[in-house]
C-alpha cells in the first residue's frame, strides 16, 4: 500500500512538472504592465501603466509587421499590406466607439478599463502578426 501511495504520489509530481512547462510564459510587456499595476493602483497610476503597455505592444507590433514583410513574397506583402491598412481602420473606428461607450459610464474605475481595452487590441495584433512569423519558423 504504501509503495502505491508513493508511487501515486510520485506520478502527480511528474504530471504537475510537466504542466507548468507546457504552460506558456507571458510575455515580457505584460509582465512589465503586471508590475507596473503592482506599484500604482490608483486610478491615474493604473492609465499610465496601460498607456506605457500600449505603447510597448504598438512597438511590438511594427516589429513583428517589419519582420514579417521581410519574409514575404512580392504578392504575400501585398495581401499583407492591405490586411494592416484595413486592421488599422478597424482599430481606430474601434477606439471610437470605446470612447463613446466609456464616455456613456460614470466612475473613475472606467478610465482604466478604457485604457486597457485600447491596449488589448493593439496586443492582439501583435500576437497575431507574431503567429504568423512563428508559422513561417516551422517552415
Amino acid at each position: 500500500m504504501i509503495r502505491l501511495l508513493t508511487l501515486l504520489t510520485m506520478l502527480s509530481c511528474t504530471a504537475l512538472a510537466a504542466t507548468a512547462q507546457d504552460e506558456p510564459q507571458p510575455h515580457p510587456i505584460d509582465v512589465f504592465v503586471e508590475g507596473c499595476l503592482d506599484k500604482n493602483m490608483s486610478t491615474l497610476g493604473m492609465m499610465q501603466c496601460f498607456e506605457q503597455g500600449y505603447t510597448r505592444w504598438d512597438a511590438e507590433l511594427n516589429k513583428q509587421y517589419k519582420q514579417l514583410t521581410t519574409r514575404l513574397s512580392a504578392d504575400q506583402k501585398a495581401t499583407l499590406l492591405a490586411a494592416q491598412r484595413q486592421w488599422i481602420a478597424y482599430r481606430d473606428l474601434e477606439f471610437k466607439a470605446l470612447a463613446s461607450i466609456y464616455a456613456g459610464v460614470e466612475g473613475t474605475m472606467y478610465r482604466p478599463m478604457h485604457a486597457s481595452d485600447r491596449m488589448e487590441l493593439v496586443k492582439k495584433r501583435a500576437l497575431d502578426l507574431k503567429a504568423y512569423n512563428d508559422l513561417l519558423d516551422t517552415k
